[in-house]
């Protein structure tokens, strides 16, 4: 790690409990306590792309509504796969993923847009279930989106509260918007899915260091200066709040998913005449006409540019604003996970969890290594005089002795690097934005203020808890894109003995692409 000057600040793994119990430095029995690094390691944090994909999976084993959709949508998908239906079709549509259960919005999205095709090649009792697949996309659409902002390269651990957070208010806005959703089934469902993603993402140690992380960022710590970390959607035009990230440019908004019913009943109740009209533009020589059908690329297209949030020439400031941040977390609250995330102390939980990260990075753990202690276990067993014991027994209270000074001057300075690195982070909180040191800086990101604050004596510690906070990635995806490239890079140098570590791989790869 050294030799290729590695800064290590972070685990990036599967968010399932049995690999984050395996490295959490929490745990005793995790694998970086096994060892005595005699060294500052690293946090961990939770792969929030397969957060995602477990919480539609949960939320699945909750509902029984929404595990029949979901099987219903697997059965169709499987059937219109078929050879002959594919042709009639002229696409194949995506395969089920057992793994990946977020592949269903892109199945539900694809029959949608070719229901026409659809419905005439399938058994009529898919025929109201399809009718209904908008609604099953609705409630798909911003966790498939959450996964696509997570597994880009740029996306941050910072990141992933208020992403998350806005995917709950839009769980929110299609109840209060939607009859579908406000009463039944589907309403059942978008609880069950709000109270997964709030269980997963701010419950417990996920909630405590996501919320901590965020807090460090420009628009948290104004959140955070206004008493809410997650006002950040009520705060004023600035450039702390141009930071944050928006959930609505990765998915489609709920009010053109829902026009999809409509056309779908057109569809339904004019299918003859649109059969009699497309074979009447088959039989026409002139190429005055085309085939109905050859229109439907131009329509996904214009659908799809109108989904994507672009920047209109013709709009005004007050309509992009309020476009752009419509959202009020204090008002209109419809869902009990919402409830329960507003009645949270994020300003004392952010406080508490920056200790706790303190104690658990800067430590040094002072036991002995297993070695030392069986070496000492067999001595012991030899040494049969007693005087020889009682010289050992003396020792060894003597050893004691200086381990718990030992101990004790390591956890002073904890305790004092604890002290200094929340104070910083209290004022980097400060209701009084312009006696924020370095502000300035925070127009162009965290990192680059904490960075700043090295030119002030005595910050070190603070800008190094900083940078480890804010540099971790949202997911793995990134990491093994990384990976990949550095394979493809080596070829077969022998790349899995270059080091230890994945990431002196991909050190290695990089310099030897600058080389070459």
């Amino acid at each position: 790690m050294n030799g290729y000057n590695i800064f290590l600040s972070s685990f990036v793994t599967d968010g399932c409990i049995a690999q984050v119990s395996g490295l959490d430095l929490s745990n005793e029995k995790s694998f970086a306590n096994i060892f005595d690094p005699k060294c500052m390691l690293p946090i961990l944090v939770p792969c929030s792309c397969h957060l995602v994909q477990n919480v539609l999976k949960h939320a699945s084993l909750q509902s029984k509504f929404l595990l029949d959709n979901i099987n219903t949508l697997h059965e169709l998908a499987s059937l219109i796969r078929n050879r002959d239906i594919v042709q009639q079709i002229g696409a194949r549509c995506p395969a089920p993923i057992d793994t990946r259960w977020l592949i269903y919005t892109k199945i539900s999205n694809w029959i949608l847009d070719r229901r026409n095709k659809v419905l005439q090649n399938v058994d009529k009792s898919f025929h109201p279930f399809v009718q209904t697949l908008h609604l099953l996309c609705c409630v798909l659409e911003p966790l498939s989106a959450l996964i696509k902002f997570f597994e880009s390269d740029y996306a941050k651990a910072s990141d992933v509260i208020i992403m998350v957070y806005q995917a709950l208010q839009y769980y929110n806005n299609l109840v209060k918007n939607f009859s579908e959703f406000q009463t039944g089934p589907w309403r059942s469902v978008i609880e069950v899915i709000a109270n997964c993603l709030e269980d997963s993402f701010f419950e417990g140690n996920n909630g405590c260091l996501f919320s901590m992380i965020y807090s460090l960022t420009p628009p948290g710590a104004l959140s955070m200066s206004k008493h809410n970390l997650l006002s950040c959607f009520d705060l004023p035009p600035c450039p702390e709040r141009e930071q944050i990230p928006v959930l609505l440019d990765y998915m489609q908004n709920a009010e053109d998913i829902m026009q999809k019913q409509f056309k779908l009943i057109d569809i339904e109740t004019d299918n003859e005449e649109i059969e009699d009209e497309e074979e009447i533009q088959k039989q026409d020589k002139s190429e005055d006409f085309k085939p109905l059908n050859d229109d439907v690329t131009y329509q996904l297209s214009e659908i799809k540019q109108h989904n994507l949030r672009k920047l209109d020439k013709t709009q005004n400031e007050i309509q992009l604003e309020q476009m752009l941040f419509s959202i009020n977390p204090q008002k209109d609250i419809h869902l009990e996970a919402l409830q329960e995330i507003d009645a949270i102390n994020f300003y004392t939980t952010c406080i508490d969890e920056v200790k706790e990260q303190v104690e658990l990075i800067y430590r040094v753990i002072t036991n002995s290594s297993k070695s030392e202690i069986n070496q000492d276990n067999s001595n012991s067993r030899m040494l049969k005089d007693n005087e020889v014991e009682a010289n050992e027994s003396a020792m060894n209270l003597e050893k004691e002795s200086e381990k718990d000074k030992q101990n004790k001057k390591e956890n002073g300075k904890v305790e004092r690097l604890s002290e200094e690195i929340t104070e910083k982070i209290i004022e980097f909180w400060s209701s009084d934005r312009d006696m924020v040191p370095n502000r300035k800086y925070l127009t162009r990101g965290a990192i680059e203020y904490w960075q700043m604050r090295m030119l002030v004596r005595g910050d070190v510690a603070v800008v190094d808890f900083c940078l480890r906070m804010l540099t971790p990635g949202a997911s793995e995806a990134p990491c093994e894109r990384m990976i990949s490239e550095s394979r493809l890079i080596i070829g077969d140098r022998r790349w899995n003995t270059l080091s230890g570590t994945l990431q002196s791989i991909i050190q290695v790869a990089q310099s030897l692409k600058v080389s070459d």
